[in-house]
């Protein structure tokens, strides 16, 4: 059906570098018609029959004022935990070469809403495109548990006020129970512009 899969084996792959896989795949999804319409009906007036790719929704729109960012970003962080399943990277398994190794995924934000599924980076993109689409500053935070470990976690992040943001609102629809503003704890984290 179109699809198209990409594998770039590299293990000892930059953050850098995987940040700009992410940045583009959220580039690609601001310029999709359909990701642009889902983002509307979450945050705008009344019920409308949403497709994204091969999957229908009926959304109920949050009815969120014009430039209420709070309630635009809430609606999308709400809409993207019930709809996008957290569900890990693909687990280890054996490569061509033998090695045994698991896949760190990255899909394109319409590929994670038509399937439903995603971890954490694809839930981040997905959130950070809708976030985007309705004009709102968007950044990536990513964690890692301890000052020596490698980075292990990222989500996304809302700036509010919309025109001239003066606070960042995390949004990690991949935590159990709604989480809404929270994060989890780390011992570090850095930040990229989506």
């Amino acid at each position: 059906g179109n699809m198209k899969t990409e594998l770039r084996a590299d293990s000892e792959m930059p953050i850098e570098q995987r940040v700009g896989i992410l940045q583009d795949l959220v580039w690609k999804g601001v310029q999709n018609p359909q990701m642009r319409e889902l983002a509307l009906a979450i945050t705008g007036n009344g019920t409308r029959d949403v497709t994204v790719g091969k999957r229908k929704f009926r959304v109920k729109g949050a009815n969120c004022p014009a430039r209420d960012g709070l309630c635009e970003t809430e609606s999308i962080y709400n809409w993207t935990k019930s709809n996008i399943r957290y569900t890990g990277d693909v687990a280890p398994i054996m490569m061509p070469s033998g090695e045994v190794e698991g896949v760190d995924l990255f899909q394109a934000p319409w590929r994670t809403v038509e399937f439903g599924g995603e971890d954490c980076d694809g839930h981040t993109v997905v959130t950070t495109t809708l976030l985007s689409l309705n004009g709102i500053p968007a950044k990536f935070r990513i964690t890692s548990p301890s000052k020596s470990s490698d980075w292990a976690h990222i989500y996304g992040m809302a700036g509010l006020p919309k025109t001239r943001p003066q606070k960042w609102v995390a949004l990690d629809t991949t935590l159990p129970g709604n989480m809404f503003g929270r994060e989890a704890p780390n011992a570090k984290h850095m930040d990229f512009v989506a």
